[in-house]
Order: C-alpha cells, then sequence, then structure tokens
C-alpha cells in the first residue's frame, strides 16, 4: 500500500512539474522515482548499486539529465510490460493471460482449443497497447510541449489499462457468452484477489513451459 501510494505521489509531482515548471517540484519527483526503483529491487542489492550508479551518472553528465530520467518512466514502463507479456509467447512459453484465465476459473482440469487460442491473443493484444503507448509516450517526449506530454504520459498512460481491459472484458462476453463472473464488478474483483498469488508464481517462474503448465481449460 505505502509502494502504491508513493507511485500515485510520485505521478502528481512529475504532472505538477510539467505543468508548472518548477524545478524543485523536478528534484522531488526524481528523488521518489529513485526511491520506489530501490524498493523495487530490494532483494537485489547488486542491482540496486548499479541502478543508483546509473541514475547518478544521467542526471549529472547527460545533456537535460534531470528530465530524461522523469521522461523515461511513460516509455520504460510500458516496455517492460510488453517484455512481459511477450516473452510468456515465446515457443515452448504458456502465454500470461492463459495462465490468468486458468487461475480465474478455479485451477480447472483443463482448457478449451477455443480458450487457449483466445489467451494467446488477448497476450498479443496486451503487447500491442504497451508497445504503442512507449511509442506515443516517445514521439510526444521528443516533439510535444511539456503539460501534453504530461497529461498523456503520466495520466493517459495509468488510465488506458484499465479502458482496455474493460474492453476485453466486453469482447470476451461476445465470444464466450456463457462467463462464471455475475457482472464486471466480480470479474474485476477477481482479478484484485488473484493479483498477490500471481505475481508470486510469476516471480518464481515467470516462463512455464508446456510441461509444467496446466493442461488446457474446457468450455
Amino acid at each position: 500500500m505505502i509502494a502504491l501510494l508513493a507511485s500515485v505521489a510520485y505521478i502528481g509531482l512529475v504532472h505538477a512539474a510539467a505543468l508548472t515548471g518548477r524545478i524543485e517540484l523536478r528534484y522531488a519527483a526524481l528523488a521518489l522515482l529513485v526511491v520506489l526503483a530501490l524498493y523495487a529491487l530490494r532483494a537485489l542489492p547488486r542491482l540496486q548499486v548499479a541502478l543508483a550508479v546509473a541514475l547518478a551518472a544521467v542526471a549529472l553528465f547527460a545533456r537535460d539529465g534531470l528530465l530524461l530520467l522523469l521522461y523515461a518512466p511513460p516509455v520504460l514502463v510500458p516496455l517492460l510490460l510488453a517484455a512481459l507479456f511477450g516473452r510468456t509467447l515465446a515457443p515452448g512459453r504458456q502465454p500470461l493471460i492463459e495462465r490468468i484465465v486458468w487461475h480465474m476459473h478455479g485451477r480447472p482440469d483443463r482448457l478449451s482449443d477455443r480458450h487457449i487460442a483466445y489467451t494467446r491473443a488477448v497476450t498479443v493484444y496486451w503487447c500491442v497497447m504497451f508497445v504503442l503507448m512507449a511509442a506515443v509516450n516517445g514521439v510526444l517526449g521528443l516533439l510535444a510541449p511539456p503539460a501534453l506530454w504530461s497529461w498523456v504520459g503520466n495520466i493517459g498512460t495509468y488510465l488506458l489499462p484499465p479502458v482496455a481491459l474493460l474492453a476485453e472484458y466486453a469482447w470476451r462476453k461476445r465470444v464466450f457468452p456463457v462467463q462464471q463472473y455475475r457482472n464486471v464488478f466480480d470479474y474485476l474483483w477477481r482479478i484484485v484477489r488473484l493479483g498477490p498469488t500471481f505475481a508470486v508464481e510469476l516471480a518464481r517462474n515467470p516462463l512455464r513451459s508446456p510441461a509444467d503448465a496446466p493442461p488446457a481449460i474446457p468450455g
């Protein structure tokens, strides 16, 4: 919860800095970004040191290093998410959405071929979504006024995934009219409940092979 609140505070600081141009807000946002990054790598001390050195080098020696560091997350975060989804599409791997569906359907013995094909397509959908987000944010960072970049990169970037999730849910209802979810709120609540379990599982083994993966879901 603290990390979530700190992330929201970071987004607010960056957005305020972009709208006002105040240098102290930029420094405050950068300091919070460093804290969040080091916290995310708390179990990897060597990477913490490497990250701290890299951030310091960029801030001190790169041209407009401070702005570069603040402009980077709206590009890097979607690219990291695209990589997370995309690497599970490699041959011999289980698409990430297939694993989520298996969990959300109560870990059944098998998934149908239709479910497998659909979940692979949805995994591709999320990859494309995140790559497009990164590309748009990168172009705006280079060409757009700071205020426009910030509205899209720091606000739209984090609002678009929930919208995309609801759009996919609406399409899924057309493809599979009979669902285990009572309504969209039940669907979202199942995703929230799955979050901690799935995060731990993904951290332990993000690329499960077919031999380790659950069998296909019927239906």
